[in-house]
């Protein structure tokens, strides 16, 4: 469940002014680390953490699963690396399955009080481009997951030729 602050509510009821940021977070050594922090604007002196790095954020897709035996959702991003701090991570750390939490975020609100509206785990396609100096992956949120069919084994069945 998701919960909003008082004063992020006010931000997202507002009419004019207000517009949002995008803020990824990204736990590139493991779930419990401390998150990596992207936006889709530039830096922001007081909050140093904050890079503006997101190019491309795109793909929002609710897919269900045939049999009803999954639901999941899927963002396309995109960050850019003219900085080659991104880079280093790719070159360093299996990036497949880490955490990531997408927020909203208003500058005139406290940062501690941007809200979730997306998480997930980092999936293929993995895409580094040289030539453009960016890294692009796909974050998928698997929300259920049931299993079907059955593995059988020798006891589950009597011998034939008894």
């Amino acid at each position: 469940m998701r919960k909003i602050s008082p004063a992020a509510l006010t931000q997202v009821t507002t009419n004019l002014g207000g517009e949002p940021l995008v803020v990824v977070a990204i736990y590139w050594n493991g779930k419990n680390s401390t998150p990596s922090y992207y936006c889709d604007r530039g830096a922001f002196f007081d909050l140093p953490q904050l890079q503006g790095k997101i190019l491309k954020l795109a793909n929002l897709d609710d897919v269900v699963n045939i049999s009803n035996a999954s639901n999941s959702q899927s963002v396309s991003i995109t960050l850019d690396d003219t900085d080659n701090s991104i880079k280093n991570i790719y070159d360093h750390t299996d990036i497949h399955k880490k955490k990531v939490a997408i927020y909203q975020w208003f500058t005139q609100i406290n940062f501690n009080e941007k809200f979730l509206i997306f998480e997930g785990l980092i999936n293929s396609p993995i895409v580094w481009s040289e030539k453009d100096r960016t890294l692009s992956f796909d974050i998928v949120s698997k929300l259920e997951d049931a299993e079907i069919g059955f593995s059988p084994e020798e006891g589950d069945f009597r011998a034939f030729n008894q």
